[in-house]
C-alpha cells in the first residue's frame, strides 16, 4: 500500500511541475528514464527470454532535443526452471532524443537497436492529434559475433485509437492508445557478413501519457526473415513487453549512511562507484570449493536485504569474482555458482526477480594485483551492486 501511494504521489507531482499535457517527450536534470523491454525469442531452434534493461541519465537539456548517457544491459534465462536473469552484455551510448519522440544516434553505437518509436507530428493542441500519420525509424541489427552492424531504415505508420486507462505499476493511470506498424525490405550493402536480404513486418500498441511525457506501456511484434549468404532463410520472431518510467536520482550518501550502520561489518565492504555502490561480500560466504551459502553469510545477507527492500526501482547487479589460481573454466563456473547462489536468496527472501541479475567473471576483474595471498583472498567476492545512476 504504501508503495501505491508513493507512486501516485509521484505521479501527480509529475502533473504538477511539468510542463503542460502534450504529445511531446519532456525531462528533467534530475530524472533517470528508465525502459525495461522483456522478449519472448522463438526460431526453429529455441524459445528463449530476455530481458533489456535501459538506463538513460539526462546529461542536456535545450529546446531541441534532450541528451543522454545511456546504459544499456542485456540478459537471458532459460524458462520455466530459473527465475534469475543472467547478465550477458553492457552497452554505453550517448545520443539525443526530440521533444517529438526521434533519436539522434551517432554511427559508432550499436545502440539503441530501435529508434525513434513513438515519433509524433508536430500539433499546436491535444485536440489536434490527427488519426494516422507517418514517421522515419531505423533499427540497428548486431551480428555480434563478427562485430557487424546493419543500420535497417524503415517509414512507421501510426493510427490514433483515443485514451484509455491502464496499469501501470499497480494503479490504474489514464494514457493514449497509439497503434503502430512497417515492414523491413532491406538488401545488405555491403554484403560483408552472413546476411544478403532482411524482411521483417511488425505491429504494437503503445500507451503514452501527455502528462508525463513519455510512453508507459508499449506491446510489439516483431517478425524477421533473414537471406544468408547460402541461399537459406532463417527466421526469428519476437514478442516484446516494455515499460517505462521516470525515477528520481537517489542519494548515495543515504544508502552508505544505512549500510555502515549494519551489524558484522567485517563480512563486507561497501565502495562507491560511478554507477552506484556496490558491497563486496567477503569469504563468509561460502566453504572452499562450494557455493552453498553458509549460515552466517546468511545472516549478514539478511541485514543488507532489508535495506534493498526499501529501493524497489533500483536494479541490483550480482557478480562473482575469484583470485587468478586454477583453471580459468573451473573459476569461471565458480564464481557464476556463486552469484547465482546470491541473486537466488535475495529473491526467496523478498526482492523482485525483475531487480535482480548475476553473473559469473572468474579473475577477469580484480581489486587487487593477484600478487600476495592477501590480494587474491581480497579478490575472491560476491558483489551486490546497487544501480543509483
Amino acid at each position: 500500500m504504501i508503495k501505491k501511494i508513493l507512486i501516485l504521489l509521484c505521479f501527480f507531482n509529475t502533473l504538477i511541475f511539468s510542463k503542460p499535457p502534450s504529445f511531446e517527450f519532456d525531462f528533467e536534470p534530475n530524472e533517470i528514464f528508465i525502459i525495461e523491454k522483456y522478449q519472448r525469442v522463438f526460431n526453429h531452434l529455441q524459445e528463449r527470454e530476455e530481458k533489456n534493461k535501459i538506463h538513460l541519465t539526462l546529461i542536456e537539456k535545450n529546446p531541441d532535443f534532450y541528451g543522454f548517457n545511456g546504459v544499456f544491459t542485456t540478459y537471458s534465462r532459460m524458462i520455466p526452471k530459473e527465475k534469475e536473469f543472467k547478465k550477458e552484455e553492457e552497452y554505453i551510448s550517448n545520443f539525443q532524443i526530440l521533444p517529438n519522440g526521434e533519436y539522434i544516434v551517432d554511427e559508432k553505437y550499436k545502440f539503441p537497436n530501435l529508434q525513434s518509436i513513438p515519433s509524433f507530428p508536430k500539433i499546436p493542441s491535444l485536440q489536434e492529434i490527427p488519426k494516422n500519420w507517418k514517421k522515419p525509424a531505423k533499427e540497428i541489427i548486431n551480428l555480434l559475433e563478427i562485430n557487424k552492424k546493419i543500420v535497417v531504415p524503415f517509414m512507421v505508420y501510426y493510427t490514433y485509437l483515443g485514451q484509455e486507462e491502464i496499469l501501470y505499476y499497480g494503479n490504474k493511470v489514464p494514457a493514449h492508445k497509439i497503434q503502430y506498424e512497417y515492414e523491413l525490405n532491406h538488401k545488405v550493402v555491403p554484403a560483408t557478413g552472413p546476411i544478403q536480404f532482411i524482411k521483417g513486418k511488425s505491429n504494437g500498441i503503445v500507451f503514452f501519457s501527455t502528462e508525463l511525457h513519455i510512453p508507459l506501456y508499449e506491446e510489439q511484434k516483431i517478425f524477421y526473415d533473414f537471406l544468408l549468404k547460402n541461399n537459406q532463410n532463417y527466421k526469428e520472431s519476437f514478442s516484446i513487453k516494455t515499460w517505462y518510467k521516470k525515477i528520481k536520482k537517489i542519494n548515495k550518501e543515504e544508502i552508505v549512511e544505512k549500510l555502515n550502520k549494519l551489524p558484522d561489518q567485517e563480512n563486507f565492504t561497501i565502495r562507491q562507484q560511478e554507477r552506484g555502490i556496490s558491497i563486496d561480500l567477503h569469504q563468509i560466504l561460502f566453504d572452499f570449493d562450494s557455493y552453498e551459502l553458509k549460515d552466517n553469510a546468511k545472516k549478514t545477507l539478511n541485514a543488507i536485504i532489508q535495506i534493498l527492500k526499501k529501493y524497489p526501482d533500483q536494479e541490483i547487479q550480482i557478480s562473482g569474482h575469484t583470485d587468478n589460481i586454477g583453471k580459468e573454466s573451473y573459476n569461471q563456473e565458480l564464481s557464476e555458482r556463486r552469484a547465482e547462489a546470491v541473486a537466488k536468496y535475495l529473491i526467496q527472501n523478498g526482492l523482485s526477480e525483475n531487480q535482480i541479475s548475476y553473473k559469473g567473471y572468474a579473475d577477469k576483474k580484480p581489486l587487487y594485483p593477484n600478487d600476495s595471498e592477501e590480494n587474491r583472498a581480497k579478490n575472491r567476492r560476491v558483489e551486490i551492486l546497487i544501480i543509483t545512476e
